[in-house]
């Protein structure tokens, strides 16, 4: 396998593990939509303050 088939691959392998998709046909798919080399999600923003949320001690 040349070097770029294998980052290809690999990219392919770990955005499946990422999102608890481990099966071949998840891996081609992936491959093919060029997924491998998306970004992963960006991560969660904090939710602004307000008088809507109840916070943790309301569930204790």
């Amino acid at each position: 396998m040349h070097a770029h088939a294998a980052a290809l691959h690999r990219g392919a392998c770990e955005r499946a593990l990422l999102i608890n998709a481990i099966t071949y046909a998840s891996v081609t798919a992936i491959l093919k939509s060029g997924l491998d080399r998306a970004s992963s999600a960006e991560p969660a923003k904090p939710t602004a303050p307000h008088a809507n949320i109840r916070g943790s001690t309301y569930y204790q």
